[in-house]
């Protein structure tokens, strides 16, 4: 069974209807219905996020280790191609940081934010577990490319562009694009 937001909202306004008799947890008709229906969407957002960090991850870990093992000898573009590439790891520090910034701005109760801290509580693991070890691995690899990897005479340069791209990326994916394709 495919689902979208309708099947989602058929789902919502069915539990606002019962929500009583379903909240006291009393037998209902369609019940078995309506829990195979919210097992549904549970396990379609659960791959829906584990997609995303899955293939951030994967992106990004393929194209540092090709740029780690043949950095001498690309061409310019394929060189910084797989550099930008492989700066997605950014998207894990990015995420640990926010966590931590909203907490400490009283915006959250939580240091931790982000598809990797839903990926952690969908496996019923501590909410931390995927954000701060990405994070971690990803502020090592970034800091690898930035004082291992990028030549020396591009490197402010290169952090400047980073943080600026990095910044637009985020506004542009999460105001403009992502609610576009992801209502």
């Amino acid at each position: 069974m495919e689902w979208n937001n309708d099947f989602k909202e058929k789902v919502m306004e069915f539990y606002l209807k019962n929500q009583s008799i379903i909240e006291e947890r009393k037998s209902f008709p369609n019940s078995l219905q309506y829990y195979k229906n919210l097992d549904k969407i549970e396990h379609d957002e659960y791959l829906i996020v584990l997609g995303g960090v899955f293939f951030t991850v994967i992106t990004a870990s393929s194209s540092f280790f090709l740029l780690a093992l043949h950095k001498k000898n690309l061409k310019k573009i394929p060189f910084w191609s797989l550099v930008f590439l492989s700066m997605f790891w950014s998207r894990q520090i990015f995420n640990l940081l926010k966590g931590v910034l909203q907490f400490f701005f009283k915006k959250s109760n939580s240091f931790f934010w982000g598809d990797e801290q839903k990926l952690s509580a969908y496996l019923n693991l501590y909410n931390g577990t995927f954000s701060m070890l990405l994070g971690l691995l990803g502020l090592i690899i970034v800091a690898f490319i930035l004082f291992k990897i990028i030549p020396l005479k591009d490197r402010f340069s290169f952090i400047i562009a980073a943080f600026t791209g990095s910044l637009m990326g985020y506004v542009l994916w999460m105001f403009v694009v992502g609610p576009l394709i992801l209502p």
